[in-house]
């Protein structure tokens, strides 16, 4: 949890004062909307955890995705949206911290398993 906290204390600083640049996300990823996007977002991160609490091999790479989740829960909760501030270049698309986490999380655990799979060991 301190790592949460942690991460949304630095998301608040950012979206505070990068507000000229912020988008509001009602949407999931990218901007997709469907509506229930608080109770979907809640459901992922307790399926998350419930797999963390289960499987710690990887414990950076499900602590980034727990994390962001977390700070994009915080943002869906406080704000109803999340506060999305650096723009992708080349693209019309915004993201945040919370958003790096969970995509660098995502990335520790396909390495993870590359390297597990190629070698019956885990190395990351």
């Amino acid at each position: 949890m301190g790592m949460i906290l942690m991460g949304v204390l630095v998301h608040e600083f950012l979206g505070g004062s990068l507000k000229e640049g912020t988008v509001n996300n009602e949407g999931v990823s990218f901007g997709l909307k469907f509506g229930g996007e608080l109770i979907l977002s809640l459901f992922v991160f307790l399926a998350v955890l419930i797999v963390f609490l289960r499987e710690k091999e990887v414990f950076w790479g499900w602590m980034g995705i727990l994390t962001g989740g977390g700070i994009n829960w915080w943002d869906r909760i406080n704000y109803g949206y999340v506060r999305d501030y650096w723009k992708l270049p080349g693209v019309d698309l915004y993201n945040n911290l919370a958003d790096w986490g969970i995509f660098i999380g995502i990335m520790i655990l396909v390495i993870e398993y590359i390297f597990k799979k190629n070698n019956g060991k885990n190395r990351v």
